[in-house]
């Protein structure tokens, strides 16, 4: 690979990056309005599926992660088939 693709790799690589971390703090906002507003638990009913804003602490003071853990994290809930299938076993 020459210095000329190495440079335009690390280039694109950047900007990428860049647009990731705008869209994250975007979506930051947007899930501190909807935390405000949906008590924790809750189902919220969307075309893919349901999902629920869980807290990460609610019955421990630390958790594991290889990345950053929020307190809060919105999180897809398992279809109601697979929940009743996991039970049975």
């Amino acid at each position: 690979m020459n210095s000329r693709t190495k440079k335009t790799k690390v280039r694109s690589i950047t900007r990428l990056l860049a647009r990731g971390r705008a869209c994250y703090e975007k979506a930051d906002v947007i899930f501190s309005e909807l935390a405000k507003a949906v008590p924790i638990g809750e189902a919220i009913e969307t075309d893919d599926g349901k999902y629920a804003i869980v807290d990460n602490f609610a019955e421990k003071n630390s958790a594991y992660r290889v990345a950053r853990v929020a307190r809060l994290e919105l999180k897809k809930l398992k279809a109601e088939k697979e929940t009743a299938a996991h039970e049975d076993v």
